[in-house]
Formats: structure tokens, C-alpha cells, sequence
């Protein structure tokens, strides 16, 4: 009792300093990334394949704006939704696109500001002395409003899909106008964030998510299953040929004194259940290997053989 209580602490103290090795191993600094790409369906479906697209403003002034969100749209999102073909004749579904508002703003304003300025006074110790001084400093201030409003609807069923409003706005200071956008630029950025919000809701969707994989390749871990697949198949095989005795398989590399006591405490009271179990000739051929080397490993166990291949 005493020298099996005796080996199986031995077991778990080998087992538990050997346990932060095999983990920095596999997922340590050796660790592999890899880029998966999932693809969402659309929020909105259309059942059709013909698609009309059409954009208009509520004031004349946005017809620079209007213009510029068809054409990005009609583009985007055939590109994105290659299911989508234009056919303004007989559309299975159309989308309608209104820009409410296109309004850009600047104006300056004067600030009271607290700088420091050094007139050259040190303190007792030699070090300088900053002086505090109020100024007057000039801001550009520049806001931009952009609302569009849109609807798909189904031309077949005589319903309505989807319908909701997209909003984009600008309001940010610059110190004496350095670096402030124009109106241009602006209106640009608020049709590409339309076009955006209207792609991803009617066309699919893709995701970039990275994964962690462990040390080696897909190649080496594929190369592995193989070579332990045909170590259990070949004798298998040549015993239901009939040819002869069965080839010992290739030897195993070699497994230290814990792994073996951990395979028995494991795998043997399985062992009568796999000959139960075991129906057809090839099944009952491979019940006998791994009853042999279950065998095998419990004679070495016993005789506090050291590492070594079995």
C-alpha cells in the first residue's frame, strides 16, 4: 500500500512540473496567428437580383451631394452585392435615397488664453521662472450638418423593407484656423459614411478575426494523424490478408515513468470493455494492440522501469 501511495505521489509531482513546460510549448512564444475571414449576410435581403437606385435632395443646393451619393452607392454596392444588377424598367425592389440636409458653417472667435512666458528671472536655486500672461488667441470654428433619409421597398410584394435616416455631423475648433477642412471635404466625408451605411446594411458583410494557433503547421499536425493512423492499421491489414504474422509497428518514441502511470491509471479499467465492445475481426485486432501495450506498460510500471521505449 505504502509503495503505491509512494508512486502515485510521484506521478503527480511529475506531472505538475512537467504541466508549465507542455503549456508554454504550445500557446507560448512560439504561438502562431492566423487571419479568418466571416462573412455576415445583409441586414436587409433582396429576394430579387434587379435593383433601382435613386437619389434626390430637398433643396437645390444639394444637388453637387446628391449626385456624388448615387454614383458611390450604385458602385459599392454592386461591387459588395454581386447578386444586384441596375434596371430602373422593371425593378425588383428599389431604393430611395433624400438628402434633407447639406449645411457647412465657420466663424471665428475670440479667446482669452493663459500663457507662460520667460522674462529671464530665476528663483533662489538658479532655476527659471515662468510667468503667467493673459492673450488673446483667434479660433476657427467649423460645423457641417448632413441627414438623409432612405427606403427600400420590394416591387413584387408591395412592401416596405427598410426605412431609417442617416446622420453625419462635424463641430471642431482650430487654433488661428490651422489645419480646419473646407466644405468640399466635409461633404466627401459625410456621402462616404452614407454610402457606408447603406452598403452594410444591403450587402454582405466581411470580418477579419485573428485566431491564436499552437507551435507547428497544419502540414506537420496533418503529417502526425497520418503516421499514427497507418502504425494501428498496418498490422490490421496484413492479419486480414492472411499473409503471415502481423509487422510489429514502428517504435513508439520514448515516454517518461509519469506518462505511464498515467495511461494505466486512465485506460485500464477500459480495457475490458474495448474486448466487449469489439464485434467485427478488425476491431478485435486492434482491442489486441492496445490490450498488448496497455499490458506492456503495466509490467514496466511495476518494475519501476525508468524512461525509456517500450
Amino acid at each position: 500500500m505504502n509503495r503505491h501511495f509512494k508512486a502515485l505521489c510521484v506521478v503527480v509531482i511529475l506531472l505538475s512540473a512537467s504541466a508549465p513546460l507542455y503549456a508554454g510549448e504550445g500557446f507560448g512564444m512560439m504561438k502562431k496567428s492566423a487571419n479568418l475571414t466571416r462573412i455576415h449576410p445583409p441586414q436587409v435581403f433582396i429576394a430579387g437580383t434587379r435593383v433601382s437606385i435613386k437619389v434626390t435632395a430637398a433643396s437645390p443646393n444639394y444637388g453637387v451631394a446628391a449626385q456624388r451619393l448615387e454614383s458611390q452607392l450604385e458602385s459599392e454596392l454592386l461591387g459588395k452585392n454581386q447578386r444586384l444588377k441596375l434596371d430602373a424598367q422593371r425593378p425588383d425592389a428599389t431604393i430611395d435615397v433624400k438628402i434633407l440636409q447639406d449645411q457647412f458653417s465657420e466663424k471665428w472667435e475670440d479667446r482669452q488664453m493663459i500663457r507662460y512666458v520667460d522674462h529671464g528671472r530665476k528663483d533662489s536655486k538658479g532655476r527659471k521662472v515662468l510667468d503667467q500672461e493673459q492673450v488673446t488667441v483667434r479660433f476657427k470654428v467649423v460645423t457641417y450638418a448632413f441627414n438623409a433619409a432612405f427606403k427600400v421597398h420590394d416591387m413584387q410584394k408591395d412592401v416596405s423593407l427598410a426605412a431609417d435616416s442617416i446622420n453625419w455631423s462635424y463641430n471642431k475648433d482650430f487654433q488661428e484656423g490651422n489645419g480646419s477642412p473646407d466644405a468640399s471635404s466635409l461633404e466627401s466625408s459625410a456621402v462616404q459614411a452614407c454610402v457606408n451605411d447603406l452598403t452594410n446594411r444591403l450587402a454582405p458583410t466581411k470580418e477579419v478575426v485573428g485566431v491564436l494557433l499552437p507551435r507547428g503547421t497544419f502540414e506537420t499536425a496533418a503529417a502526425e494523424r497520418s503516421r499514427r493512423r497507418s502504425t494501428v492499421r498496418e498490422p490490421v491489414t496484413q492479419a486480414l490478408r492472411d499473409d503471415g504474422p502481423a509487422a510489429a509497428p514502428p517504435a513508439a518514441s520514448p515516454m517518461p515513468a509519469a506518462e505511464r502511470w498515467l495511461i494505466l491509471s486512465i485506460h485500464g479499467p477500459c480495457i475490458m470493455r474495448l474486448r466487449r465492445r469489439s464485434t467485427t475481426h478488425s476491431e478485435k485486432q486492434l482491442s489486441r494492440l492496445r490490450l498488448r501495450r496497455l499490458m506492456k506498460l503495466s509490467d514496466a510500471g511495476r518494475k519501476g522501469v525508468g524512461d525509456g521505449e517500450i
